[in-house]
């Protein structure tokens, strides 16, 4: 699963600092063993305990609090409103097809006995066995939220809620992990940030600890959630050296231990129309994969193999000797069975402009160019590629689609029609760019 965040313009260093990291970051996560942080040595050890299996399940851009999505290595699961309500539709990835989640061949699909009807807005998640939807909005009166953490079935069926949070306690769009018992995310209190667990079968709700304000959930593995810290050194200052590190989180007795295998991060100011926006100059993109984390200093071109348990690096893999000498827009997107997605660009770059992306086997060295484009649908134009997920061996973007027209009941009664775009989910695989021979599979959708 993969994270991809853009800077924004914040008039306080610890949104600066947040952001800008964020923007470094994009991440795929999948499961591992038990183990155990041991503070008298170094490595994580097993645990003697009850064995967990925290995996994080979330997936895009969380800073947008557009939580939309749900990847899985069977298929993808977006919420439309192209039937002018707010449905689950599903790309399967073996037959090739998207379909609104629903299984009743005479079901118009808008009402809350259909499978894929969804109430209010929301975020979606899976953990391949389950989907998970928080919806928000759902209260009749005006300023007034109501949030319900539900539980279904990959069809969308036997859909429970198990949690409906109090005002004062609200998920805001950040990550969530789970155990298979228990959901961890952060709600909001009071205006600050803390880490709960949930449950999913019990409905049972804990507090496990505060949020600080420089700590950003970005994986986990076992029993631990790992969190990003960023450490300004000078906090008064906008940009300057800034120390970026994990933290590793014991769900099982609050634990916590900080490790530093990055490079301090340096920003530079830059103008943006007429807006003045920070970007770094060094920076780290990353991803984990079970217990271990690889990352890449933008500016070095080394890829790392960092382990959690062991906290040494693995290996180390130089871009510059397997001929990558690319010095601009450059950072690791995705890794998977020791291929590479790598984007850059010829030339130096702003924020927002379009990038180019090459997978390379870091056995051989051997690299491609990702050369498609993608049509979108919403502006009917062709537009440079630009991946939105990963799943395996596919690099997952948007592609074409089909226009749907909703008749909207206005507030007087009438009503009106109006234009909604279906987006098609198109994907290409790893091996293909590779081999310079890239075929493209993109979703058709079969409404029903």
């Amino acid at each position: 699963m993969d994270r991809s965040y853009n800077l924004e313009n914040k008039p306080f260093i610890h949104h600066l600092l947040k952001i800008a990291l964020i923007a470094m970051v994009m991440i795929l996560m999948v499961s591992c063993n038990s183990g155990n942080i041991n503070n008298d040595s170094n490595s994580i050890s097993p645990s003697g305990g009850k064995n967990l299996n925290v995996r994080l399940i979330s997936y895009g851009n969380q800073q947008s609090s557009a939580m939309t999505y749900a990847v899985d290595d069977d298929g993808y699961y977006s919420i439309s409103n192209v039937l002018g309500t707010n449905n689950i539709i599903y790309s399967d990835f073996k037959s090739v097809k998207s379909f609104i989640l629903c299984g009743d061949a005479g079901c118009n699909h808008m009402h809350e006995g259909c499978n894929s009807f969804l109430p209010g807005n929301g975020w979606m998640f899976s953990d391949g066995d389950k989907l998970y939807y928080i919806s928000f909005n759902l209260s009749d009166t005006w300023g007034e939220h109501r949030q319900q953490f539900c539980v279904m079935e990959k069809n969308g069926g036997n859909r429970r809620v198990f949690y409906e949070p109090v005002e004062k306690a609200m998920y805001d769009g950040d990550h969530v992990c789970t155990d298979g018992e228990n959901l961890y995310t952060y709600l909001v209190d009071n205006g600050e940030k803390y880490l709960y667990r949930i449950g999913i079968e019990s409905g049972s709700v804990e507090n496990l600890r505060p949020i600080d304000e420089y700590e950003y959930m970005i994986t986990a593995f076992d029993q631990f959630i790992v969190f990003s810290i960023v450490e300004p050194y000078d906090k008064t200052q906008y940009m300057g050296p800034t120390k970026v590190g994990l933290r590793i989180y014991d769900v099982t007795n609050g634990d916590t231990e900080d490790i530093y295998p990055f490079d301090e991060v340096q920003f530079e100011e830059v103008q943006v129309g007429s807006r003045s926006m920070y970007k770094p100059v060094t920076g780290t993109g990353l991803f984990c994969e079970e217990n271990v984390i690889y990352y890449m200093n933008n500016k070095d071109l080394v890829i790392h193999r960092y382990d959690f348990r062991k906290k040494s690096e693995l290996w180390s893999r130089d871009l510059k000797d397997m001929g990558f000498n690319y010095e601009y827009g450059c950072g690791l997107l995705y890794y998977y069975e020791d291929k590479a997605v790598i984007s850059y660009s010829e030339a130096e770059v702003n924020i927002g402009d379009p990038l180019e992306y090459m997978v390379i086997d870091l056995n051989n060295g051997e690299m491609g160019k990702i050369t498609v484009t993608r049509y979108n649908q919403r502006y009917h134009r062709e537009e440079p590629f630009y991946p939105f997920g990963f799943s395996k061996n596919r690099i997952l973007y948007g592609n074409g689609g089909v226009d749907y027209e909703v008749k909207m009941e206005l507030p007087d009664g009438s009503y009106e029609l109006i234009t909604n775009p279906l987006t098609y989910i198109s994907y290409i695989e790893l091996e293909d760019v590779i081999n310079n021979s890239i075929k493209v599979y993109t979703m058709s959708f079969v409404n029903g």
